[in-house]
């Protein structure tokens, strides 16, 4: 299954699940064997790829075993300089502004 982005997150977190099982029984790699490699509890490597919430360093721990860790990098891209902003040398924006609220115009002689 494709995840667009329109799932719900449990079912998200089965298909994640189900991939994650995928893989490692494709690599000959038993629960326990991940879940003494990742070091982590056997039960947390079922949750998981039974689609189950858990925290998100448990699957970083999954996924560097599995040698997919560096795919982080498309889920969560690095933000890039803007043409202008590399041209200009303007340093990185730290933070977010509030946005300036248009206010309304009105005649002269309205109040």
């Amino acid at each position: 299954m494709k995840i667009t982005g329109d799932e719900n997150n449990k079912l998200i977190l089965t298909e994640l699940g189900q991939r994650i099982k995928d893989i490692r029984i494709s690599r000959s790699i038993t629960q326990r064997e991940l879940a003494h490699s990742a070091g982590i509890s056997f039960s947390t490597v079922v949750r998981v790829e039974s689609g189950e919430g858990v925290n998100i360093e448990n699957y970083m721990k999954i996924l560097r075993i599995l040698d997919l860790l560096p795919n982080f990098n498309l889920l969560v891209p690095e933000q890039q300089l803007m043409p202008a902003e590399f041209i200009e040398k303007k340093p990185r924006r730290q933070r977010a502004s509030k946005r300036k609220q248009e206010r309304e115009w009105k005649w002269g002689d309205e109040q």
